[in-house]
């Protein structure tokens, strides 16, 4: 019987080019926090990162200019958690509402003075409203990559072979 070797030499070599044209176009954060290699938290808005510097306006009204080699992480605002927290509110509000409906129908010594159905729509949208209260005052952040920002890492290339015998 004959033996067969088969080799198979698969090279795949794939490169990222799209963050090189991202590298000369400036990033607008309205808002935004970041943490500096020295430890020192910021806070800010009105911010342009660039390849070379975040410039902005401090929470205090200082005017910034940081070099990005002195960031360590950066975030921008996508918004508040107005949503969960109305929908969060309104389950908490429906769930209470609910539970005090059954328990004071199911007590023949008690006697409900409100429509059920109304009692348990208002307490769901205060719920509701409660919660988007809560959750406009609470922003989402998200992380800004400053490798693609300053040029290191942008080119990756992967070379891949695989032998089978």
């Amino acid at each position: 019987m004959k033996k067969f070797i088969v080799i198979i030499f698969s090279v795949i070599i794939s490169s990222n080019f799209q963050n090189l044209s991202a590298q000369d176009e400036n990033l607008m954060l309205s808002r935004f926090r970041l943490l500096m290699t020295n430890g020192t938290h910021i806070e800010g808005e009105d911010g342009i990162l660039t390849n070379a510097s975040l410039t902005g306006t401090s929470l205090d009204g200082e005017k910034l200019n940081i070099p990005v080699e002195q960031i360590r992480a950066l975030d921008q605002s996508t918004g508040s958690q107005a949503v969960k927290g109305a929908g969060i509110g309104a389950g908490i509000g429906l769930v209470t509402s609910l539970l005090t409906v059954l328990y004071a129908e199911s007590d023949p010594t008690r006697e409900l003075k409100v429509n059920s159905a109304a009692f348990i729509g208002i307490t769901t949208a205060s719920g509701g409203l409660i919660g988007f209260l809560i959750g406009s005052a609470s922003d989402t952040w998200e992380r800004v990559p400053l490798q693609s920002q300053s040029g290191k890492g942008t080119n990756h290339s992967q070379l891949s072979i695989k032998i089978y015998f």
